[in-house]
C-alpha cells in the first residue's frame, strides 16, 4: 500500500523586488526579463522578471534558477521601511496611539553606538527608532545599547505579513499589535516600571509565586558595582559588561514575548535560582550603600525599663521598646568585605563591617530570603536582613537605616535612659476585697494601683503576678488565702451548698434557701452573709488549694 504524503505549502514568488534607485518595486511595475534592471533585496544578485505570460503568477526569478531562501523575508522587510518614509506615521504599541512624522531616514548609521536603525522618525525636536522584525529580533546586546542611549525604539514583528503592499501598509499605520517598546522615555525600559511581576514588588501572601520568572534588574559592572538598568545614570552597555550579582557569570538584557526586560545569563545553560539572585544583589546594595557614605546608620530595638521597677509591687521588670541609631563608622567601623571566613568558623559570611583587626572587633551581615535562613550561631554580632523583592533591594542601596526586615544579635538591648510608669501603663490584675464582703478582680493600670475610689470599706487589695487564666479559679485561690477572715469574707463560695444551677444563667445557688432560708443566690446579693449557721465547707475546693498555690501567686498592697 502507498504511503500517504503529506502536501507541503507551496514557496511563495518573488514579487518585490530593488530597482536601480535602491527602492522596492512590484513585479507589474518593470519591464519583462533582465532589462528590469532589478536586484534581490536579500543577497543583491541581478534578477529576471517574469511577468509577461497569463499562465504563471508573476515574479522575480534568479539568474539559472537560483533559490534564496531570504529573498521573500527582505523584501517585506524593505517594503515596511519604503511605507513608513512614504506614510510618515505609525501606530504605537500598547494603544499608545499614532504617532506622526516630519522625516523618517531608513538605515542611517550611528558611529558612536554602532548600530544600524532600520528607521529613524523625527517629530518635534525628538526621534523614534523602528525596528521591523521578521525572522530576527533585537538582539541582546543591540537592546543594551538602545536602552543605555536612552534612545525611543519599537520593534514591530512582520513575521505574518504578506507581499501586499496596501495590507502592509494597513498594519504598519492602522494595527498596534504584534509590535513592542524596545525603550521608551515615557513607559520605561520595556515597560518593566508599569508591568512588574509580583515576585519583582511584593511578599508573596495567600497564591503561589513559584511558576511566576523574576525580572531581573540588578548586575555588577567591572568594578563590582551594583548597577539596576531601569536607572539611566547606572546602565551603559555601550562601556560596560555585566555580570550576575550570584554567579559572577556574564549577563546582558534579554526581552520575554510580553516586551519585559531582564538581565539573563549569555550562557543559556546557566540558571541562577531566584533566592540566590536576590541575596546577592542584596549584598552589593549594602556594601555599594557602606562604601558610598560617610556616615552608616542603623537602627538597633532596646528596651527602657521602669525607673520605680525595684519598688514595683508586682514584682515584674516592666519596659516599653523604643529604637536607638547607632552610626556605626562614627564606631571606627569603617571597613568591609564581602564573602568572608573567619577563623573560628566554618562557615562564609555574606559581609563584614569591621574596624582595624578584622578578627577582634567585627560585626557580620548576613541576607536570608523568604525561603533561605542561615541559622548557624556566631560567636560576634550579627544583622540579619531578609529580602522578598527587588524592591527591598533597591531600599538597601540607601542603607539598612529605616530598612523593616533586619533583626540586630548580640547588640544590648538595655537602652541606658529609663521610662517614667505614666509611659508604661501597663495592665495589671488587681483584687480588692470589701468590708462588705464582696470581692472585685479587673485590669487596671499599674500607675492606678492605689486608687479604690472607698479605700475606707477596703479590707485586702493585691495584684495577681501569676495566674492560670480562670476567673473562678482566682476567687476560689483568694477565697482559700484569706480563710482567716472568716468574720469579714463570705465564706459561701467554700460551701458545699453552693452549687451551679443547671438554667440558662448558669448562676451559683444555696441549696438550702428553701429549706431553712438561705439566700437563693448568696454571690449575687449586695451584702452576702458573712457567717452562716449551716455553712459547710467543701472538701473538693480544699484538696484544690495546694494546686491554687503552684498556679497563682499575688502580691498584698500596703
Amino acid at each position: 500500500m502507498p504511503t500517504r504524503q503529506t502536501a507541503t505549502k507551496p514557496k511563495p514568488y518573488l514579487l518585490y523586488a530593488i530597482d536601480t534607485k535602491g527602492k522596492p518595486v512590484h513585479i507589474d511595475s518593470v519591464p519583462n526579463g533582465f532589462s528590469c534592471g532589478c536586484k534581490c533585496p536579500h543577497c543583491n544578485s541581478e534578477l529576471q522578471a517574469k511577468n509577461g505570460g497569463n499562465e504563471r503568477a508573476h515574479h522575480f526569478a534568479h539568474k539559472n534558477g537560483a533559490d534564496c531562501r531570504g529573498a521573500v523575508e527582505s523584501a517585506i522587510h524593505c517594503l515596511a521601511k519604503e511605507i513608513l518614509k512614504e506614510s510618515l506615521y505609525v501606530m504605537l504599541p500598547d494603544y499608545a496611539g499614532e504617532l506622526r512624522f516630519d522625516k523618517v531616514e531608513s538605515e542611517r548609521n550611528f558611529p558612536d553606538l554602532k548600530l544600524r536603525p532600520d528607521c529613524v522618525g523625527y517629530y518635534g525636536g525628538k526621534s523614534l527608532w523602528i525596528e521591523f522584525k521578521r525572522t530576527h529580533e533585537v538582539d541582546a546586546h543591540k537592546a543594551g545599547k538602545i536602552i543605555s542611549a536612552r534612545n525611543d525604539c519599537i520593534e514591530i514583528d512582520l513575521k505574518y505579513c504578506e507581499q501586499d503592499k496596501e495590507k502592509l501598509r494597513e498594519f504598519i499605520t492602522q494595527n498596534s499589535e504584534n509590535r513592542k517598546w524596545i525603550y521608551s522615555s515615557e513607559y520605561g525600559v520595556g515597560l518593566a516600571e508599569h508591568a512588574a511581576s509580583n515576585r519583582n514588588s511584593s511578599k508573596k501572601d495567600d497564591f503561589d509565586l513559584e511558576s511566576v520568572k523574576l525580572e531581573r534588574h540588578f548586575a555588577i559592572d567591572e568594578g563590582g558595582t551594583l548597577i539596576d538598568f531601569r536607572v539611566p545614570s547606572e546602565f551603559d552597555a555601550i562601556n560596560h559588561s555585566y555580570y550576575c550579582p550570584n554567579c559572577g557569570k556574564e549577563v546582558v538584557v534579554k526581552v520575554d514575548d510580553n516586551g519585559r526586560y531582564s538581565f539573563d545569563h549569555i550562557d543559556e545553560n546557566i540558571s541562577c535560582d531566584d533566592e540566590m539572585y536576590l541575596r546577592g544583589a542584596a549584598v552589593a546594595a549594602i556594601q555599594k550603600s557602606f562604601e558610598n557614605s560617610k556616615s552608616f546608620l542603623i537602627d538597633v530595638p532596646q528596651y527602657r525599663y521602669c525607673k520605680q521597677g525595684d519598688k514595683c509591687p508586682c514584682n515584674q521588670e516592666c519596659r516599653i521598646p523604643t529604637i536607638r541609631q547607632y552610626d556605626l563608622k562614627s564606631y571606627h567601623f569603617v571597613n568591609c568585605k564581602k564573602d568572608y571566613k573567619f577563623n573560628d568558623v566554618s562557615y562564609r559570611t555574606d559581609l563584614v563591617l569591621y574596624s582595624e583587626n578584622i578578627q577582634k572587633n567585627a560585626i557580620e551581615v548576613r541576607v536570608n530570603t523568604e525561603n533561605f535562613e542561615n541559622e548557624i550561631e556566631t560567636p560576634r554580632r550579627l544583622i540579619e536582613v531578609t529580602v522578598y523583592s527587588e524592591n527591598d533591594v533597591c531600599r538597601l542601596k540607601h542603607g539598612l537605616k529605616e530598612f523593616d526586615n533586619v533583626r540586630f544579635s548580640g547588640f544590648d538591648e538595655n537602652a541606658k535612659e529609663t521610662a517614667n510608669p505614666v509611659e508604661i501603663k501597663r495592665d495589671v490584675l488587681k483584687y480588692t476585697i470589701y468590708a462588705s464582703g464582696k470581692i472585685y478582680i479587673g485590669p487596671v493600670k499599674c500607675t492606678e494601683l492605689h486608687s479604690s475610689q472607698n479605700r475606707l470599706n477596703v479590707i485586702k487589695e493585691g495584684v495577681f503576678v501569676r495566674t492560670n487564666g480562670c476567673v473562678e479559679d482566682m476567687y476560689d485561690f483568694l477565697h482559700l488565702h484569706f480563710k482567716m477572715l472568716q468574720n469579714e469574707l463570705c465564706c459561701c463560695r467554700l460551701c458545699s451548698y453552693l452549687k451551679k444551677s443547671n438554667g440558662l444563667g448558669g448562676d451559683y445557688i444555696c441549696i438550702r434557701y428553701k429549706k431553712v432560708g438561705t439566700p437563693k443566690n448568696p454571690l449575687k446579693e449586695k451584702n452576702p452573709p458573712k457567717e452562716c449557721l449551716y455553712f459547710r465547707e467543701d472538701f473538693n475546693i480544699l484538696k484544690r488549694e495546694n494546686e491554687l498555690n503552684e498556679e497563682m501567686e499575688i502580691v498584698e498592697l500596703s
